[in-house]
């Protein structure tokens, strides 16, 4: 990673005694602050579990998450098609092959990056390609949420799509699970459409109350598999 020593968190904030990292509200868009949080809830502990010796950072933006894992692996490849990003080593399309050599990491991220991608299977692919054997993918991606980054989005992939392109790739799946459901939909849509100050604050008044209660709950743990907001996975290369 370059520049490492001129990171500084913008997104995530990893935490102490095992404590799972907490998204940082001002350096996400206002709109955006209730999903991310529940993101890093569901990917910062299986970055935490997996992230091991040479990791690629794949369409790694800020490298968000660097804080993370950067104490858990030996060294650090960030690769995104951005070219004015002062942490990238290599530039480049990620619908092409990877420039990485066969079997050389031993970790995968993949954070928020196949939505843009158009052959979703092929990089699932040359993920695998790049693993070595019993090495991990530690992969998140949305379902059911707005078009973010126009027009460069295409697919949301369901579970099954992401059990069909890990099977082609010959990936095991260790972990695939759905955050948020039905009511979580909701707050995020209504986040949404309360990005000023005043309606920030009324957003977090509303949603204290609501995650409260048990219907909260009880309907996200009904309809996390029917309606998510999207899907945490782990796979590793057999």
């Amino acid at each position: 990673m370059k520049n490492a020593d001129t990171w500084r968190p913008t997104f995530v904030q990893a935490r102490e005694n095992g404590l799972p990292p907490i998204a940082l509200p001002d350096g996400v868009y206002s709109g955006s602050r209730y999903v991310s949080a529940l993101q890093v809830q569901a990917v910062g502990p299986l970055i935490q579990r997996y992230a091991c010796e040479a990791l690629l950072d794949l369409g790694c933006g800020k490298v968000p998450y660097y804080e993370v894992y950067k104490s858990q692996v030996e060294t650090v490849l960030c690769i995104d098609h951005a070219a004015d990003n002062p942490f990238v080593d290599l530039h480049h399309d990620l619908e092409k092959p990877l420039p990485v050599d066969d079997q050389t990491l031993d970790t995968i991220l993949l954070l928020d990056v196949i939505a843009h991608i158009y052959h979703q299977e092929k990089l699932i692919i040359e993920c695998a390609r790049t693993l070595r054997a019993n090495g991990h993918l530690i992969l998140s991606t949305p379902f059911v949420y707005w078009i973010s980054d126009y027009p460069h989005e295409y697919f949301h992939p369901t579970e099954s799509a992401l059990r069909k392109m890990c099977d082609v790739a010959q990936l095991e799946i260790i972990a695939l699970t759905p955050y948020g459901g039905y009511p979580d939909v909701m707050l995020d849509t209504l986040n949404k459409g309360m990005t000023g100050r005043i309606g920030q604050r009324l957003f977090r008044m509303f949603k204290s109350i609501v995650i409260k209660t048990k219907t909260y709950r009880k309907s996200n743990e009904k309809t996390g598999y029917s309606y998510p907001l999207g899907y945490t996975l782990v796979a590793r290369r057999k």
